[in-house]
């Protein structure tokens, strides 16, 4: 299977807030954006430009770019994350990975997102340019 990404525009936070009840999700939906919650924490990705709009943040890491999967990926495709992470990591490249029922997101530190969209092209995994509107 050929893997192509795309590279979606802006740079994304990772913000851990006490309360999402304050949160006005509206402001959102013209952007990536997701929302986790679990019995330990809450946690919002989202598009750095939007990370003033949550107040109580607990903690928050800022400047991440986000390469997504592109198509549809079927539950039982194996390794994927597993190929694009094993390469990211032989170059000492974290990342951050989010999934959807359609697809995953693998962020990248903006200062890492150059290296990393190279060495995956060195490995045949095409990136394309950056979109312009991603609706979640």
């Amino acid at each position: 299977m050929k893997l192509n990404m795309k590279l979606l525009p802006g740079v994304y936070s990772v913000v851990q807030v006490k309360d999402i009840s304050k949160i006005n999700f509206e402001k959102f939906k013209e952007s990536f954006f997701n929302l986790c919650i679990t019995d330990d924490e809450v946690s919002v990705l989202l598009n750095e430009e939007y990370s003033e709009l949550i107040d109580e943040k607990i903690n928050e890491e800022k400047g991440f770019k986000c390469l997504k999967i592109e198509g549809v990926l079927d539950f039982g495709e194996i390794g994927i994350i597993a190929k694009i992470s094993g390469i990211l990591a032989k170059e000492e490249i974290s990342i951050f990975v989010v999934s959807t029922y359609n697809t995953d997101y693998v962020l990248v530190k903006e200062n890492k997102i150059a290296h990393a969209i190279h060495v995956l092209k060195e490995n045949q995994i095409n990136i394309s340019e950056i979109s312009t509107q991603v609706l979640c």
